[in-house]
């Protein structure tokens, strides 16, 4: 199974830590399931509940024992990618994500199939020693707007931020705002 929401923020200073310690970026990534109210109120919560179950098995056959799957909500998820820059990140992502969309759900003479969204940030230890970073919320509000961007493009896609390594907080708030 996933960790639980409650975690989230201390296993999220951990790796800052980590990161600090080790000089080596980290991602956190969200996501999300498109359209999962669908499933449920057509197939049952059942249905929805194996879709969520199939998601994290999915998503461990590609996450190495480092990396880290936690319920957020409903039916997100956080990823903690440690040790890892963008676009190793991006494709390990991405393999969950076309899995997802390949995976078919038989329950009950049912055929079931669901694609999900997602929004990720790779933190440098350069950035994460800015205050901005440390607050965890305003890491969660930046990977946050990347899903929602992801959704707004249409679905079953990734969507990330790109800062540079010395991206100092005046640039990533300019950055931020205009967004």
């Amino acid at each position: 199974g996933a960790l639980n929401r409650q975690r989230l923020s201390q296993l999220y200073q951990n790796q800052l830590e980590i990161s600090f310690a080790t000089f080596e970026p980290f991602v956190i990534a969200m996501c999300d399931f498109d359209h999962f109210k669908n499933i449920n109120d057509t197939f049952g919560h059942l249905a929805g509940d194996k879709m969520l179950k199939s998601f994290v098995h999915i998503a461990k056959k590609h996450l190495r024992t480092s990396d880290i799957i936690i319920r957020y909500g409903g039916e997100e998820f956080m990823i903690i990618l440690p040790a890892i820059n963008t676009k190793k990140a991006k494709d390990i992502l991405n393999k969950i994500r076309e899995d997802i969309a390949n995976f078919v759900l038989n329950l009950d003479g049912n055929k079931i199939s669901a694609t999900i969204s997602i929004g990720m940030i790779e933190i440098y230890p350069e950035n994460g020693n800015n205050s901005y970073f440390k607050d965890f919320e305003n890491t969660i509000s930046l990977v946050d707007k990347k899903l929602y961007e992801a959704k707004n493009s249409g679905r079953n896609t990734i969507c990330w931020y790109l800062f540079s390594p010395n991206l100092v907080l005046a640039k990533i708030s300019i950055f931020y705002y205009w967004e």
